[in-house]
């Protein structure tokens, strides 16, 4: 009895599993998924989103549904008890803000009593909910005026030296919304990697923002982040290559990393408005590069909110040489890559509209200063602040160099509103924010080491240490005011001390300007005052040589060619007028041998009061002539053939006026940082940077391919004002309280830096008033940034 007792109960259990089976291999009640409302979705953390299934009991016994709980989703509609065949719609909510990751499976509805008999959607139409780790909207305009524009493509790429990989892609609803999920472990991937979107509705209508090497959560994607994107991103961008993807955008992961800071601030990627970096001073209104990114944006409004319909006109204006744009991204990259191209065409055709404000149509207020046609679509950004602006305010910064971390490390000419030298040195991170000494990086101001008085000369030494010469004068109660040199470690501690290095006669320094380092760590410097070249051998002071030149020749520039000669530039005559023919500039050429410093070439006359020299990609030299021996008086820019040492030529064009400092890029085109107006003298006073065919004349535009022609306008490149005067951090005006205004944000230059993202950056040395004024109070504000305008070398 036992026993069979036993085997009863056996075949119950075993009807009980074979009856759990069958539920599982045809379910008693199945879900159909709504197609407006499909279980695979992706939602942000701040958005909502509905699912819908109709269930139905295929069962001839009725029953009453409940669903498993599942974290952030809530359900309705399927509360009352099911016959056989009929049905009911479910309903999920669900809300992003609760969700602790994705879902996917379910969901899970069990007949109520009965919690093991449970069934869930079939594969491929059970829950499929991603969270979005980056949501945002694609819309036209801002603010009060906003059209958002549906069943746009987005696409996040990230761009590297390869070029451009697809990490996310979805489509916009109905309010222009988009939310995109990235696959685990995309971050780790495309570390480093410069993260942008595209938007994309037909073949016209393309839109674009950047991110930065870091997801950001939120973002608009608009017309103003589009005008950003082409002018920050000009020099690895090609929106020719859209359908490619793969090619659109591409470069060093520093220069990205670099452009993409600049991007920010130009914009704010996250609301698609002014960055606030562009909407503050010293930008604002006293530039007009606010008010040039809203009539850009403008420009392109009409063909947007035509949902890329009709952009004729926009096309047409902006086309160049003959290369018509073939949709909107690549019309604005086209005015970023050729700012000079048809500039009242386009003023025109932005003033149809004003969504977007400020803009350069008629001002707000009656601003006399201001310039509404711009001379050429350059966009500058300025910057003034040191990071302690009482106790190193910028004054006169004449030089800079930048480093392989980005800081941007700048000599200090005087204290601000004073004609005394400065003790300190600025640095600036590469997006033109102070460098704040965070996780082992310099701290701006930087004080001590014999500072004082830095004008033209700053290097990076091979052995990464920081030398700047310093030329010295003024009040100076506890140092040598006669000039020195100093030494920082790279994250700006004195190496040397208080006083500098002087090195002891003959081969002393006396006011220091150029200072450059070879590759064997020996650093040369142009002694200005007693005529001499010094070198300190391997960087020691101790081991000083130096060679004399003649009374009166004022060495003031270095360069170092691939062949490890040493150009020199002299500044000649020194005064106005003056016997030139007598003391004409000069360039002298040398080289380091173990007996000392070995002179190769006098190259002579070369113009008037040379400043700069530089070296171009095929070993020809380009020097600054502030100043030639012509009636009427003029200044170029020299050419000089590194093999033969022949003056090639001297060329005037692209608004050269007084050149100081020179840079070149990766296309061997020639920058010039200008310290005069034009005529030269001229008020009102008329800052420009100037921008030269050089030896890579394929790269030049049409009519300026020859070496030495001028590819900036007659007027150079410019920064007018945008109506409201120039004003120190402090607030004080650029003269000094109680002194007439300044309206003129870029002054007179002395340096050029071309960074790794093809900005351009220029120092404002001296401010915009007449030399004959005196010189109280010269020292300029800051650093200009041109955005995007020229070809790294590294990049």
């Amino acid at each position: 009895m036992k026993q069979h007792g036993i085997y009863k109960i056996g075949i119950v259990i075993l009807i009980f599993l074979t009856m759990g089976m069958s539920y599982a291999g045809t379910p008693v009640w199945t879900f159909t998924p709504d197609g407006n409302f499909p279980p695979t979705v992706t939602v942000g953390k701040t958005s909502n989103a509905t699912i819908k299934y109709t269930v139905t009991n295929q069962s001839h016994r009725t029953h009453q549904l409940i669903m498993k709980p599942i974290k952030g989703i809530t359900s309705s509609g399927c509360s009352l008890p099911l016959g056989y065949h009929q049905f009911c719609t479910l309903t999920l909510q669900v809300h992003g803000n609760e969700l602790s990751g994705a879902v996917v499976g379910g969901p899970i509805l069990c007949s109520q009593g009965n919690p093991n008999q449970c069934y869930q959607p079939s594969a491929g139409n059970e829950l499929n909910i991603k969270l979005a780790e980056i949501t945002g909207k694609v819309q036209s305009g801002i603010a009060n005026n906003i059209l958002f524009i549906n069943n746009a493509s987005v696409t996040i790429y990230a761009a590297g030296p390869n070029g451009s990989e697809i990490v996310g892609s979805t489509l916009t609803n109905a309010n222009g919304e988009f939310f995109i999920a990235l696959s685990p472990g995309t971050l780790k991937t495309y570390k480093d990697y410069t993260f942008f979107v595209i938007a994309r509705k037909g073949n016209d209508l393309v839109l674009a923002n950047v991110m930065g090497t870091q997801i950001i959560p939120t973002l608009v994607v608009n017309e103003l982040t589009t005008v950003a994107t082409a002018y920050a991103m000009a020099q690895f961008l090609d929106p020719s290559k859209l359908l490619l993807g793969s090619s659109l955008m591409q470069g060093s992961l520093k220069g990205l990393n670099i452009a993409s800071q600049m991007n920010h601030n130009l914009v704010d990627p996250m609301t698609g408005s002014f960055s606030s970096i562009i909407a503050s001073p010293p930008n604002a209104f006293e530039t007009n590069a606010q008010r040039s990114l809203g009539s850009l944006a403008n420009l392109l409004l009409p063909c947007v909110r035509n949902g890329g319909s009709d952009c004729t006109f926009l096309y047409n204006e902006t086309t160049f040489n003959g290369a018509r744009p073939a949709n909107v991204l690549a019309a604005i990259y086209s005015v970023a890559r050729h700012p000079s191209n048809n500039v009242s065409g386009i003023f025109n055709l932005a003033q149809t509209t004003t969504v977007y404000i400020p803009s350069l149509t008629i001002p707000e207020l009656p601003f006399p200063e201001f310039q509404s046609e711009p001379d050429a679509w350059t966009i500058a950004v300025k910057f003034n602040h040191s990071g302690n602006d009482t106790s190193c305010p910028f004054g006169g910064p004449g030089g800079m160099v930048q480093d392989k971390n980005g800081f941007i490390w700048i000599t200090n000419n005087t204290i601000q509103g004073t004609p005394d030298s400065s003790n300190c040195m600025i640095v600036l991170k590469s997006n033109g924010a102070p460098a704040d000494g965070k996780n082992w990086t310099p701290s701006s101001p930087i004080f001590g080491g014999g500072l004082l008085g830095g004008g033209l000369g700053i290097c990076i030494a091979a052995d990464n240490t920081i030398w700047q010469g310093n030329f010295g004068w003024g009040s100076c109660s506890t140092c040598i005011p006669n000039g020195s040199a100093s030494q920082l470690t790279p994250l700006g501690h004195p190496i040397s001390g208080p006083d500098g290095y002087q090195s002891a006669p003959p081969n002393e320094l006396d006011r220091v300007q150029g200072i450059v380092s070879d590759k064997h760590n020996n650093i040369w410097m142009a002694s200005v005052a007693n005529n001499k070249v010094v070198v300190f051998r391997k960087g020691l002071p101790n081991d000083a040589i130096s060679y004399q030149e003649p009374d009166m020749s004022y060495p003031f520039g270095i360069a170092i060619d691939k062949k490890e000669r040493i150009w020199v530039t002299n500044n000649g005559a020194v005064q106005l007028p003056e016997d030139s023919s007598s003391n004409p500039g000069s360039v002298y050429v040398y080289r380091l041998t173990e007996a000392g410093i070995k002179l190769l070439k006098i190259i002579s006359p070369v113009g008037l009061r040379l400043k700069e020299i530089a070296v171009d990609s095929i070993g020809n030299i380009w020097v600054a002539s502030t100043v030639d021996n012509t009636t009427p008086i003029s200044s170029s820019v020299y050419q000089i053939d590194g093999d033969n040492y022949n003056i090639i030529g001297n060329y005037t064009g692209g608004g050269i006026a007084g050149p100081w400092g020179l840079a070149i890029d990766g296309n061997d085109h020639i920058w010039v940082g200008n310290f005069e107006s034009q005529p030269l003298g001229s008020q009102p006073f008329k800052a420009r940077v100037s921008e030269l065919c050089g030896n890579q004349p394929v790269t030049c535009p049409p009519g300026s391919t020859i070496p030495g022609d001028g590819i900036s306008p007659e007027t150079g490149y410019t920064l007018p004002s945008g109506g409201t005067q120039v004003r120190l951090p402090n607030g004080d005006p650029l003269r000094g309280k109680n002194q007439p205004p300044t309206f003129s944000p870029l002054m007179r230059q002395t340096y050029v830096l071309i960074d790794p993202a093809g900005n351009v950056w220029v120092t404002n040395n001296w401010k915009p008033v007449p030399i004959t004024e005196g010189q109280l109070n010269t020292g300029g504000d800051g650093l200009v940034a041109f955005v995007g305008m020229a070809k790294p070398k590294d990049a």
